[in-house]
């Protein structure tokens, strides 16, 4: 039950502060890293995940583990988003985005309203939200092929965005 407590209280500070105006990514950091020690300090678990050494003195393990999550976690996105960028810069570099546009924008100019692609458009970047993970890939990828779309048939530059 204190646990609970305790967590729950993590919870109640971190939410004042975020409202209060702080940065979220340093508070839950030292949220996190709390929760930790609290566990470690009580006796309730192994912080480490596995396959994680321990650094053999117990206080610095919550920061392996944070270590250990900006090793593996960041460096797969942050590859994944150079991918992407790599390929949309290339894309714009040969040519391709314009061509694309001009393919592309040529029958949907039928469409007697263009907020219909803006609700199609919305439910592709949905399911490529599925493929693609990361957020900003994703806005990449969308940048370089759906927004110019959208502004090729005539969709204000806020409403496109809005859908990336």
């Amino acid at each position: 039950m204190i646990q609970v407590i305790i967590a729950l209280l993590v919870i109640v500070v971190v939410a004042r502060l975020i409202l209060r105006g702080y940065k979220a990514e340093p508070v839950l950091l030292v949220a996190g890293l709390l929760l930790m020690f609290c566990t470690q300090l009580a006796g309730w678990g192994n912080v480490l995940p596995k396959g994680v050494a321990t650094t053999g003195i117990g206080a610095l393990d919550p920061f392996e583990v944070v270590r250990d999550l900006f090793s593996t976690r960041a460096a797969d996105l942050g590859l994944m988003i150079m991918a992407l960028m790599g390929f949309a810069h290339y894309m714009d570099h040969i040519g391709a985005n314009e061509s694309v546009v001009r393919v592309v924008t040529r029958p949907l100019r039928r469409l007697q309203s263009p907020y219909t692609l803006l609700f199609f458009s919305y439910l592709l970047a949905s399911l490529l939200q599925l493929a693609i993970p990361s957020a900003t890939g994703l806005a990449v990828l969308l940048m370089g092929t759906m927004f110019p779309i959208m502004l090729g048939l005539g969709l204000s530059a806020a409403s496109a965005a809005g859908v990336i």
